[in-house]
């Protein structure tokens, strides 16, 4: 393939040779859109449950918390 010539230049030399269709149809941006049924409901997916991160940041909190009481009734219990 040649490489002469500026970039417009180029892509008309392909045009005027058929190798790129002259005029695109414009894209429809609905392909991007996933079909709408209104009637219908949302398959769920199954298998392996995801767990939340807010419930992972609760279940940490609560282990942190628990470990800090334990450890102030420890260390204010224990004989020094």
């Amino acid at each position: 393939m040649n490489r002469e010539g500026l970039p417009y230049e180029e892509c008309w030399r392909r045009q005027d040779q058929g190798l790129v269709p002259r005029y695109r149809e414009p894209l429809d941006p609905a392909y991007a859109i996933p079909p709408f049924h209104p009637g219908a409901r949302a398959r769920q997916r199954r298998g392996r449950h995801r767990v939340d991160g807010a419930r992972v940041s609760g279940a940490l909190c609560l282990l942190c918390l628990a470990t800090l009481v334990v450890s102030i009734v420890l260390a204010t219990t224990l004989p020094a």
